[in-house]
Parts: structure tokens; sequence; C-alpha cells
């Protein structure tokens, strides 16, 4: 953010999204630290607060969509101080809907930008809270067209295994509770069952089916506890196990390119 003056979702979206979950939980969160990515994210070249709103040169929609679920998560977690910023870019995303519902983001880079159930579920979790704040009954329709991509596409997947990238089937359950659905439906629970039965025996998850990283155990444990499975499910004790015994002394997990994604799933986890 200091070096480079330039917004980039997987540097300030994913840090403001990850730090507005740990000052809600009332981890130390230097108010120093904290004010720099909020600057950066509205007024460096390509934030929320520049000409074209939330912005970048190659990915503009992408763009869009991680910098607006942050600001989502933000106005949700911690204060009201973005909400214009937030519903200034929750407007933008209206314009990216398609017909049946999709939100399609405009770069894919796994493992911090990964496709259209993606993209669907952040512009989706952008418009609930527009909503929850602002009552205005613009943000219903979209919504209700995302949450049926959501579920149909869902709905579709046959043999999961293999078929279907992991992440993917985070952010449908993701997608699916947020529309309360309830997780013992048939969809709900097939992708439950199916990240059950993924986890490795260290107790973490792999985005591609090798070796455990924070990055796929932080984001499916996030996804089984926001589906109702307590601390004490065996399933979530041990990906909650495998964070902690996996964490270095700087406070990260390793990564290096998307790191701070990786830290944001590992801390929401």
């Amino acid at each position: 953010s200091q070096a480079n003056k330039c917004y980039g979702c997987h540097v300030q979206a994913v840090t403001l999204e990850a730090l507005s979950v740990g000052k809600h939980n009332q981890y130390d969160v230097p108010a120093d630290k904290f004010g720099i990515i909020k600057n950066s994210i509205l007024n460096d070249d390509g934030g929320a607060r520049g000409p074209n709103g939330l912005y970048h040169g190659s990915f503009p929609k992408t763009a869009r969509t991680f910098g607006s679920l942050a600001l989502a998560r933000h106005d949700q977690l911690v204060d009201d101080s973005l909400r214009d910023d937030l519903v200034r870019a929750a407007r933008q995303l209206l314009a990216m809907q398609e017909q049946n519902g999709s939100v399609p983001g405009d770069h894919v880079s796994p493992p911090v930008t990964v496709g259209v159930m993606q993209s669907t579920y952040q512009a989706m979790q952008t418009w609930r809270q527009a909503y929850a704040r602002t009552a205005d009954t613009v943000w219903l329709t979209p919504i209700q067209k995302a949450e049926r991509y959501v579920q149909t596409t869902s709905a579709s997947w046959d043999g999961l295994k293999g078929s279907v990238a992991h992440q993917d089937i985070n952010y449908a359950l993701l997608g699916l509770m947020s529309a309360n659905v309830s997780p013992s439906e048939e969809t709900p629970a097939r992708l439950i069952k199916h990240l059950r039965t993924a986890q490795n025996k260290d107790g973490g998850w792999s985005l591609n089916g090798g070796n455990s990283d924070a990055y796929a155990t932080g984001q499916t444990v996030y996804a089984l506890r926001v589906a109702g499975l307590g601390e004490q499910d065996r399933n979530v004790a041990q990906g909650i196990n495998w964070l902690v015994s996996h964490q270095q002394q700087d406070g990260s997990w390793g990564a290096s390119g998307s790191g701070k994604a990786e830290a944001m799933w590992a801390v929401l986890g």
C-alpha cells in the first residue's frame, strides 16, 4: 500500500476483511496499521473514492467484487464510516450481474481469484449488507437472482470428487447459508459431507488434493462454521488445530504472493 500507492484486491481488500474480523473479535489491531489499509482502499490509485470507484486497469470487475466485500465486512463488523463508499461500490456491481444471476469477474489467478461462484458470492454479500443498512429495495432483486444462481449451480453438481474446485464448494456452501437454506437440505448436506471426507489425515485441507494448506483449511473451517458446525465438531476442531500448529512466528502461514489472502482465511477460520 505505502510502496506502490495503488489498490489491489489481493492486498488491501483481503487485509481489510481480516483486520475487520480481528477488531470485531477484540484482537489487538494497531490503529495506525488499520488506518493505512483503509486509506489505501479508499484513496490510492484505483481506490473507492477515485473517479472510477474501485478499479484496476487490468481487471476492474474483480477489483470491485473483492473491494466491495471488504467494505461490506467493515460496515458490518467495525463501524459505518465507510458506508457511503460501500453503497457506491455496491451500485457498481449491479451492472455486472448476468441474466442468470451470476456476477462474473475478469481475472482468474488461483488461489486468490477463482471464478464465477466466488465473485457472485462476493457481490451477493455486498448487496446484502447494503440492504441491511439502507433498507432500499433496489438490492433485493439482484440478491435473489444471485441466490438462485448459487442454488441451481450447486444443485447440478453430481459427483463432487475431483469434478468441482474445492473453493467453489466452499463458496457455494457459504452462499446457500447466507440465503437461509437449511444445512440439512439435500444440496448443502451433500457439500458438507464432501468437505468432511476431503479433510486430510493431519486435520487440514488442500486446494489441489495434495498437502494441507492454510488457505483451504481456513476457508473450509469458516464455511463449516457458517453451516452450523461448532468448535467441538471433529472436523472443525482438527482444522483449527492444524491452523494453530502451522502458524509461523511472524504470524503468517508461509505463502508468498497469496500470503495475505491465505492469512485472511486462516483468521476467518
